[in-house]
């Protein structure tokens, strides 16, 4: 988003800003100074809805790409935040996307 300029482009930057709020989260849960449940609150409390409200704002940008994009992140939003309530499941998913490729 950010490279694509244009009304994509705060966007794109707001979303990695958030993106990196939420891996500063996770570190905490990750090294063990925080709970997960802790970071269930946080997420619940606030920034699943800042970042729901921005792929909302992007769904109905003037860029194409961009809304399209959004519209798609939304309809599976409820799984980006499943790594909060299940030990085991990380942020990126990288562990069990590998898994599944290796069946395909």
């Amino acid at each position: 988003m950010i490279d694509r300029g244009g009304e994509a482009a705060p966007l794109g930057e707001e979303l990695l800003a958030y993106t990196r709020m939420l891996f500063d989260l996770w570190y905490k849960v990750r090294d063990g100074t925080r709970s997960r449940r802790w970071l269930e609150r946080q997420i619940d409390g606030w920034l699943r809805a800042e970042v729901r409200s921005l792929l909302e704002q992007g769904a109905a940008c003037g860029c194409a790409k961009t809304a399209g994009m959004c519209q798609e992140i939304l309809k599976l939003e409820p799984a980006l935040w499943t790594f909060a309530r299940h030990e085991g499941v990380e942020p990126t998913n990288n562990a069990w996307s590998g898994r599944c490729a290796l069946r395909y």
